[in-house]
């Protein structure tokens, strides 16, 4: 079929195996080999896993001809559901939008059954394409039209309501990812106010969390004695369950969440600062997660600050844990040292070594932090320790304000290195979906923009060195 249709683009939105079964076969080779189906012989030549996308590309051979076929996989999105946010899947789509093509094909689009989620992606690709070219849609008439067509098209209430919130987002939010040499065109004829516009407008559509979440943001905001005031809030769909040291029958419940990075799911967990009653809750999760580096995005402590670490060097007890420092480093936007974590059942062989990172280029009195240039050296800086298996815990006092911006910030330079491109309200929006109060204001999001400019600015001039040099 894909042969005969002179199909080059494949979205899959199914997992092979779902909740214990098989869903679709896997009729692809491995990266790097090739099989034989039939009179066509498959090769797969790339293979991209991203967090919530894996992108391929395939070299189809029949006799002597020879064609590619590019084939999109989402892999988050749950059989007779629906995402768990608005943008990732528009992220897919615009993937798909932008792949070159040849041929005069269409796009095939299959999940398991080849209905549900199947009808909800074409649905999305036709209303957005519909409302950018005649100001406006018809949801309830374009799905009753795929319905006529094939059976069950859309198959669930909460598919159709998505696809009023996932259109209305990709319609009024401009979300089209930037190259990244057209950046900094779009920031010299953009004024702040253009920009601020994206932001009111992204503000406006809110994600539907699901009834059982919301019953958990609930019960998790009485957990008085482990919340500060002002905190942010979280479910329980993304946050980190306690295990390691916990008595039986006692709460699990910590104040964090886990944020996806690029390519490794994860990869940041944003606390807010430990309270003095909260402070071995904290030290558990560093360990329990296996995290590699710590940043401390406030800028002073006070009584209300559970502190982890000795002011004067040497060691401090806390609970069953012990935590020393060494190596202790101080210039003007951070301090860092390195600290060994160790827990009374643990042998010295098993004591764990972690880096500390304070940030100081971030005024009290200011909505962002001093440098967008400086910002980004030191997230550059703080990824530089992490490694494949490790993660990052960031911390602030609401658990957001200050996270949120470095979670997004690094997320948009791993964008603009691996695909030359990134859409910022994309990033900020599937952040701000875990955590509601990242990226609170204009000025942070505003930010995130200088802060991809000044990256841009750094890799051109880095690049036109390298050919002067050459």
């Amino acid at each position: 079929m894909v042969w005969q249709e002179n199909i080059e683009n494949i979205v899959m939105l199914t997992n092979l195996v779902e909740a214990g079964g098989p869903k679709c076969d896997m009729y692809w080779p491995r990266n790097d080999s090739n099989e034989i189906y039939g009179d066509i012989i498959v090769t797969c030549l790339q293979e991209d896993i991203f967090v919530d996308y894996t992108l391929r590309k395939f070299e189809l051979k029949k006799k002597s001809s020879v064609r590619a076929v590019h084939h999109f996989h989402y892999m988050v999105w749950p059989d007779k559901g629906v995402p768990s946010d608005l943008s990732s899947i528009i992220d897919l789509r615009q993937k798909v939008l932008r792949s070159q093509s040849n041929l005069s094909g269409p796009t095939l689009v299959h999940c398991s059954a080849g209905v549900g989620r199947t009808g909800t992606y074409i649905a999305l690709d036709i209303l957005i394409e519909q409302g950018q070219h005649e100001n406006g849609v018809e949801i309830f008439s374009c799905v009753r039209n795929l319905r006529e067509q094939r059976v069950n098209m859309v198959q669930t209430v909460e598919q159709y309501q998505y696809i009023h919130d996932a259109v209305a987002y990709a319609l009024f939010v401009d979300c089209k990812p930037i190259p990244e040499d057209r950046l900094k065109d779009l920031m010299d004829c953009s004024s702040i106010e253009d920009i601020g516009s994206i932001y009111e407008n992204m503000q406006k559509m809110n994600d539907q969390k699901s009834k059982m979440e919301m019953d958990a943001v609930a019960r998790n905001e009485m957990m008085s004695q482990q919340n500060r005031e002002g905190a942010d809030i979280p479910g329980d769909e993304n946050r980190p369950r306690l295990y390691m040291n916990i008595i039986p029958g006692s709460s699990d419940y910590i104040n964090a969440v886990y944020i996806n990075g690029l390519k490794a799911r994860n990869r940041y967990i944003v606390a807010q600062t430990p309270l003095p009653t909260t402070l071995e809750y904290f030290l558990t999760l560093i360990v329990q997660e296996n995290c590699s580096v710590i940043v401390d995005m406030d800028n002073s402590q006070d009584q209300t600050c559970g502190r982890y670490l000795p002011e004067d060097g040497g060691s401090i007890q806390v609970g069953s844990f012990s935590v020393s420092v060494l190596a202790l480093q101080t210039s003007e936007q951070f301090s860092s040292c390195k600290m060994i974590l160790s827990h009374k059942s643990c042998t010295p062989a098993e004591n764990r070594e972690l880096h500390l990172y304070r940030y100081r280029g971030w005024n009290d009195n200011s909505s962002v932090p001093k440098s967008p240039t400086r910002f980004n050296d030191f997230i550059k800086d703080v990824e530089s320790k992490l490694t494949e298996d490790n993660s990052v815990l960031v911390h602030c006092r609401t658990g957001a304000i200050r996270c949120g911006i470095l979670c997004a910030v690094a997320v948009i330079l791993q964008k603009l290195d691996i695909d030359g491109e990134v859409s910022i309200p994309n990033v900020v929006k599937q952040i701000k979906t875990r955590r509601s109060l990242a990226i609170p204001n204009k000025e942070q999001f505003v930010f995130c923009y200088e802060c991809a400019t000044e990256y841009i600015r750094y890799l051109t001039h880095t690049y036109a060195n390298f050919v002067k040099r050459a």
